[in-house]
C-alpha cells in the first residue's frame, strides 16, 4: 500500500508539473508574439523617425534660406533712419521679454 501512495503522489506531481509546463508555455508564446509586434512597431516608428528627421532638415534649410533672402530684401529696404528704429523697437520688445521671463 505504501508503493501505491508513492506512486499517487508522483503521479500528482506529474500532473502539477505538467499543468506548469503547459501555462509557462502559454505566457511564453503571449511573450513571443508581443515581442514580435513590439519589434515591428519599433521598425516602423524608426522609419517614421527618419523621415520626419528628414522633412526637419529641408525645413530648417528652407527656413535659413528664406530668412536670409527676407533679411536681405527687408534691410536693403529700410534707410538708416528706419533700421536704426526697427533696431530700438526690438530691443524694447527684448527688454520686455527678459522683464517677463525673469519675474
Amino acid at each position: 500500500m505504501n508503493d501505491l501512495a508513492k506512486y499517487d503522489a508522483l503521479l500528482n506531481d506529474f500532473k502539477t508539473v505538467e499543468s506548469q509546463i503547459s501555462m509557462l508555455k502559454k505566457q511564453y508564446e503571449l511573450c513571443r508574439r508581443q515581442n514580435e509586434e513590439l519589434g515591428k512597431n519599433l521598425t516602423e516608428l524608426g522609419k517614421e523617425n527618419s523621415e520626419l528627421i528628414e522633412k526637419i532638415d529641408k525645413l530648417e534649410t528652407d527656413l535659413s534660406k528664406m530668412q536670409n533672402e527676407g533679411e536681405t530684401n527687408l534691410f536693403n529696404s529700410l534707410n538708416a533712419k528706419e533700421r536704426e528704429s526697427l533696431k530700438d523697437k526690438l530691443q524694447d520688445l527684448i527688454s520686455k521679454i527678459d522683464y517677463h521671463i525673469s519675474s
